[in-house]
């Protein structure tokens, strides 16, 4: 991940101290992105053990984006790796948002 990308997930962690990420939603919603292609899986949340870490797990999440691109993020913890979806995905819908708006 880049340093700009953490900021900007740090940034929108700080500023819902009070919210979370709901893994379950954000893995449903990604399910039904990409459907029209029915060899591409919709999202795989995986994790494995990684000593180099403190945490000693690795996660990892691959998804498609509304923008119909494949996307992964991986942290050592499950909550940082929902946040960094939840910014990657907000990034794609905006950049998507962009495009539809250019196209009018």
């Amino acid at each position: 991940m880049s340093s700009m990308f953490d900021s900007q997930v740090r940034d929108r962690r700080d500023h819902t101290p009070w919210a979370r990420v709901d893994v379950q939603r954000f893995m449903i919603h990604a399910g039904w992105n990409g459907t029209d292609n029915p060899l591409e899986q919709g999202a795989v949340l995986s994790v494995h053990y990684r000593p180099s870490v403190a945490s000693r797990m690795w996660w990892r999440l691959e998804w498609t984006g509304e923008d119909g691109q494949r996307h992964n993020v991986e942290a050592q913890e499950l909550e940082l790796l929902l946040w960094r979806a939840a910014e990657a995905e907000m990034q794609a819908r905006a950049r998507r948002e962009q495009q539809t708006q250019g196209l009018r």
